[in-house]
């Protein structure tokens, strides 16, 4: 395919409104395309036979991030997320535990709290904001009591990650400095840091029991203690805050799969493994390529940045029956949601507690649910790499 033929921009300022359009375009005409111009040299690949592979082969498509890539993504959290073996295994054994069935089964009482309370205020109040008075604080109330953080902080760690996903991976796709929007993502990094530590010497004075506490006493360096907080906060708040507003989004769009869910609770997990499937907040990964290679006609040069574009091979019609179609009783669903390989997502089995708890409670405690401005009910912070949500007005009638 001739390079006039095919624009693919993630930054562009419409790329996000026409998302799944642009991608199936890309996935269907090219299985590799080289950005030009881009101040580090990036390759986008799009379909499920290539993307799969290459997450799950990291000897040759390294998570490893430079800092000048850092500073464009999670700033001090890409730990782990930015680290190869040694390194990784390291850090992901010291936290699996925490995120293990058994671990995540006590957690549920607390999400079920958080869920009462944004129910209690929402429930029949009119219009709502699915987005700031539901869906963030049940996620924003359960990573501040599993770490132990104080009600009163709570919206300083909203409000710092709230900026990191407005902006996240943004950088890889830049023709020219963006000094404003690096700051941001320094600063924050910054006061995060300068947060935790001073948090986890408070817990460790006050012997409260919490995953922070119990991980700084692995740590060492209060670097590694402050990206490994920093890292849940940035992994975890927003991108389940954004499942539950786009899955709910999804089902009102589809009002036939709503009613379809309503009449038989046992479609819940498979409906919850479709909302990841069709609308997962995190729509590419990224690695580094160890050494030179080409996909069809596409070089790929080694220290090359190289997007897998996980939400394209999620609708790629060579694995998925109509892929198109958000259906809740798919099966099978091989879908990559969390990614694949050794850094899939840690937190996948938190992710479906809090989905699941979520949407039976939403379901169970309504007669309808509603948007409130039709077609104006919805606001994306138009980030093209992540599904970041700013606003989502609706009704929920009980």
């Amino acid at each position: 395919m001739s390079k006039a033929a095919i624009e693919f921009d993630p930054v562009s300022p419409n790329f996000d409104r026409d998302f799944y359009p642009n991608i199936k375009t890309m996935r269907e005409q090219c299985r590799a395309y080289r950005h030009e111009g881009t101040l580090i040299p990036a390759v986008s690949v799009f379909r499920h036979a290539d993307v799969v592979p290459m997450l799950q082969d990291w000897e040759n498509w390294s998570s490893g991030r430079s800092e000048i890539m850092k500073k464009r993504g999670f700033g001090i959290a890409s730990i782990m997320v930015g680290d190869d073996p040694p390194d990784h295994t390291r850090y992901r054994k010291l936290m699996a535990p925490f995120f293990m069935p058994v671990s995540v089964n006590s957690f549920d009482e607390i999400i079920s709290s958080e869920i009462d309370v944004a129910m209690e205020k929402c429930l029949n109040a009119g219009e709502i904001d699915l987005v700031e008075d539901f869906a963030g604080p049940i996620v924003n109330g359960l990573i501040c009591k599993i770490c132990g953080i104080p009600d009163e902080d709570r919206e300083f760690i909203r409000s710092k990650a709230m900026l990191v996903a407005a902006h996240y991976g943004k950088g890889l796709f830049w023709k020219e400095p963006n000094p404003e929007i690096e700051a941001i993502i320094a600063k924050v990094g910054w006061e995060f840091g300068f947060y935790f530590i001073q948090h986890v010497e408070v817990l460790k004075k006050s012997k409260t029991p919490s995953i922070l506490s119990t991980l700084s006493e692995q740590l060492a360096e209060p670097r590694e203690i402050a990206a490994i907080c920093a890292l849940m906060i940035a992994a975890g708040l927003e991108t389940t805050t954004n499942m539950i507003v786009h899955g709910m989004q999804e089902l009102i769009r589809h009002p036939l799969q709503m009613a379809k869910l309503r009449g038989d609770n046992g479609l819940m997990n498979s409906a919850i493994e479709e909302m990841f499937r069709y609308r997962g907040t995190l729509r590419r990964h990224e690695r580094v390529a160890v050494h030179d290679s080409k996909i069809d006609d596409v070089a790929i040069n080694a220290g090359d940045s190289v997007i897998l574009w996980n939400a394209s091979a999620n609708r790629d019609p060579a694995v998925f029956d109509r892929p198109e179609e958000f259906l809740i009783d798919r099966s099978p669903n091989r879908h990559i949601a969390f990614g694949s390989g050794i850094h899939t997502c840690l937190g996948i089995v938190m992710a479906r507690a809090e989905m699941r708890l979520t949407f039976q409670r939403l379901l169970d405690a309504t007669l309808t649910i509603e948007e409130t401005r039709g077609h104006e009910s919805y606001e994306s912070y138009g980030n093209g790499v992540m599904d970041v949500a700013k606003r989502y007005s609706v009704k929920l009638v009980g």
